[in-house]
Parts: C-alpha cells; structure tokens; sequence
C-alpha cells in the first residue's frame, strides 16, 4: 500500500478535537514508527500499521473494535489507516492523554519530523511548534482536563425528539379518540335519568 501524509494524519486527528500540538505528535510519531506505510509490520509481526499498534497490549481494544478474536482480522483491520489512527487515539487517551505507549516518543526519534510538510491550521502554527519538555500532551481536546460537548448536545436532541414525539401523540390521541368527550356526555345523561 502507499504511504500517507503527515497532512493526512494531521487533519484526521485535528478533525477529532486534537490540539494542533496533538496532532502534530501523532503524525511526527506515525513517521518515525512506520515511515508513514500503512502495511508495515515490526516486532515480529506483532506490531502493525501507521502507529505500530502492538497487538498483545491492546487486545481488549481490537477484540471490542472489530468483533472478532482473530489476530489475522486484527493485522488487516489494523492496516486501515483510518482504523490504525482511531486505535492509536484510543491508546493515548487509556496512557492519560500521553505518547509514552511509542518508543519513537520516549526516545525522541520522533522530533525530527515534528511539523513537516504541515501547514498552519486552527488552533496555532503546526509547522513552528516547539514541544515543552515536560508536555505529554493533553493540552487539547483530547486532554483530560477538557469537555466534549458532543455528548450532551446529543444527549440534549435526543430528549428533544423524544418530548416532541410524546406531544404530537398526545395531540393525536384526543383527536383520534373524541369517545372521552362522549364518555363525559353519556354520564351526565345517566345520572340526569337517574333523577328523573
């Protein structure tokens, strides 16, 4: 398979609410790691993709995100660039929003790729960016100290559907139902026989 771009990474990772810091790390990291070649396999075929997800510490994530036990649908799953990017955002985040799981980043390889071939974009100059020594990430949205406002929002619609679905029945029951008003009719004419 081809390699991708730094960009590519970069704008994947941003589009999820990352720093433009964040992002720039994890493009530097998938760079140093895999040089940007989705296939790659290291480890003695243990650690696979972009980000060399290693498979025997992150089993739990891939059984829950491909729905299988298999290992040979993990390597392939995992060769997706798109799939290879979301799992290594799931393992930054279970590190507490940190690049330590990445030898590359522990060791600093990964600095000479920081900012190339980036533009500057949204949240700061990706391609000037100096990383703070003692900066494990976290700073953007992916960061701990951070609210996503996705959920709530949803979570605010979907009870705005639901309410407005309960009203539009309700509307709709007394208008398909005029019997309550009849009901209401009948009783007054029996008990007005009734004294009779």
């Amino acid at each position: 398979m081809a390699t991708v771009s730094q960009q590519y990474i970069f704008n994947k990772i941003y589009q999820q609410g990352a720093s433009a810091q964040e992002a720039e790390s994890f493009a530097a990291i998938a760079q140093a790691e895999s040089s940007l070649n989705p296939s790659n396999v290291g480890d003695g075929g243990n650690s696979i993709g972009l980000f060399q997800i290693y498979i025997p510490a992150h089993r739990d994530k891939l059984i829950k995100a491909t729905g299988s036990t298999s290992e040979a649908v993990w390597k392939s799953w995992l060769k997706n660039p798109d799939n290879n990017i979301n799992m290594a955002v799931q393992v930054y985040q279970a590190a507490g929003f940190k690049f330590t799981p990445w030898t590359v980043y522990n060791t600093g390889a990964y600095r000479q790729y920081l900012g190339k071939d980036l533009p500057t974009i949204g949240q700061g100059d990706a391609s000037t960016w100096t990383e703070d020594e003692n900066d494990e990430g976290g700073g953007g949205l992916f960061g701990s100290n951070s609210f996503d406002w996705n959920a709530p929002l949803q979570t605010f619609f979907k009870y705005v559907v639901i309410i407005g679905l309960a009203i539009v029945g309700i509307i709709s029951l007394f208008q398909t139902f005029p019997i309550v008003e009849d009901g209401v009719n009948a009783a007054k004419k029996v008990v007005t026989k009734g004294r009779s």
